[in-house]
């Protein structure tokens, strides 16, 4: 009996030491890590169908309340994520009315994201070049030029969709000055933009000599700037250039005065 015993016992200590060292070698398994060149921007703004949208009689305090907080935040950089946060919510809001079919509505919700991407050009001014701080900032802007750019495809029509996407393009110019990372577009199926950071890095002055962006081209800005927007399946970046309808009227908007900004596609 005691020999039955003692043997149980054998069986079960060989077990455990069998389980530590397969716990052990498991353990020291390398762990891939993702690096930031592989970091892929996806839309992840999830549709607004709440009673606080445009149309509510609580939507002019909702956003007085939101400019109240921005005000009270001193530091520019905390102020523009700030901002960027309150512009996803108008780009929520935005996507659902449209979903919903209440185009009147959608309006005013692109009118408060004007009034936002104005307010954000002038903070992002007072910011220091090469900021880490904004770096999510500038990743959730793009997002929001992402999704601008699909509601587009659906409603190529609608000039204020056309006025809001080629804010979005404005402003990302400043974030890129601003910013530390590097975001690259691309042109995939569908008319649909994809997007990545394909570069984090410490910068001093106005741009790094590192920065090496890949196969650059011209955009229509007519300012020979270089972007990043290649197709997905050509060998070689090409231009892409989307007509807007001929009704788009810009005019009454200050951001955009004296420039010609009607019909950019992505950059």
């Amino acid at each position: 009996m005691i020999a039955r015993i003692l043997e149980i016992g054998i069986i079960i200590l060989v077990v455990a030491c069998t389980a530590g060292v397969a716990v052990r070698a498991e353990d020291t398994t390398p762990v891939p890590t993702v690096t930031p060149s592989e970091i892929v921007i996806t839309d992840d703004i999830q549709p607004y169908f709440g009673p606080l949208g445009p149309g509510s009689p609580l939507y002019g305090l909702k956003i007085a309340l939101e400019n109240l907080d921005e005000a009270f935040t001193f530091n520019a950089s905390e102020k523009v994520i700030k901002q960027m946060e309150h512009a996803e919510l108008r780009i929520a809001e935005i996507k659902g009315l449209l979903l919903m079919n209440k185009s009147v509505e959608a309006e005013g919700a692109l009118d408060a994201y004007f009034e936002k991407m104005n307010f954000t050009a002038v903070d992002l001014s007072r910011i220091p070049s090469s900021n880490t701080g904004i770096a999510h900032a500038y990743e959730q802007h793009v997002v929001h030029e992402m999704v601008l750019w699909d509601l587009i495809q659906k409603y190529p029509n609608s000039t204020k969709l056309w006025r809001a996407y080629n804010h979005t393009l404005d402003l990302e110019e400043k974030f890129m000055e601003k910013s530390t990372i590097q975001i690259e577009k691309r042109i995939g199926q569908l008319n649909k933009i994809t997007a990545k950071i394909v570069q984090i890095q410490e910068r001093t002055g106005e741009r790094s000599s590192t920065t090496t962006p890949t196969a650059p081209v011209t955009t229509d800005h007519g300012k020979g700037q270089e972007k990043q927007v290649e197709k997905d399946t050509a060998a070689a970046p090409v231009t892409t250039q989307t007509t807007a309808p001929a009704s788009v009227d810009n005019s009454g908007n200050d951001y955009d005065k004296g420039k010609e900004k009607n019909g950019k596609g992505p950059k």
